[in-house]
């Protein structure tokens, strides 16, 4: 069974390792570099230690298998880059991270998340309404094709 913890800087090329997994095969639909998959390491280390930006992965036998991120705004909080590697994928990692972020979230005080999602991702998006986001708004992206489909959820 793995657990959900706060990622430490150590943590940082294990969760790119995981992001390259997760990411690479929704990279097929694009032409442009996806965000996740242009990260290095000294970005992932400074998010872990900025203050506004939570950072938590999910590891089993210390072997890191999942990891998300969300920042706190105004009057919500942005939820981005779940990952979970591939290997793991079908055993509700995803849902253990999402679960434990709306806990932190609404720790925080805040009782919305706000997330976006590649329009072509139908697996993220499927995986977003069984958890109970739901679709608000397309963002359209006519220069590079990575329209995203944003999603909201109260908590």
């Amino acid at each position: 069974m793995w657990s959900v913890t706060w990622a430490k800087k150590e943590d940082s090329q294990h969760i790119l390792e995981v992001q390259t997994k997760a990411f690479s095969k929704n990279q097929e639909h694009y032409t442009e570099t996806l965000p996740p998959l242009q990260e290095n390491i000294t970005d992932v280390e400074r998010e872990i230690e900025a203050e506004e930006i939570g950072v938590l992965v999910a590891t089993q036998s210390e072997k890191v298998i999942g990891s998300v991120r969300f920042r706190s705004d105004t009057d919500y909080c942005t939820v981005y880059y779940l990952a979970v590697d591939p290997a793991y994928s079908k055993l509700s990692v995803g849902r253990s991270l999402m679960k434990r972020v709306e806990e932190e979230v609404s720790n925080k005080g805040h009782n919305k998340i706000i997330l976006e999602v590649g329009l072509l991702d139908s697996p993220a998006i499927e995986f977003y309404i069984r958890l109970g986001y739901r679709p608000f708004e397309l963002v359209v992206d006519h220069a590079n094709g990575m329209d995203q489909v944003r999603f909201k959820k109260t908590l």
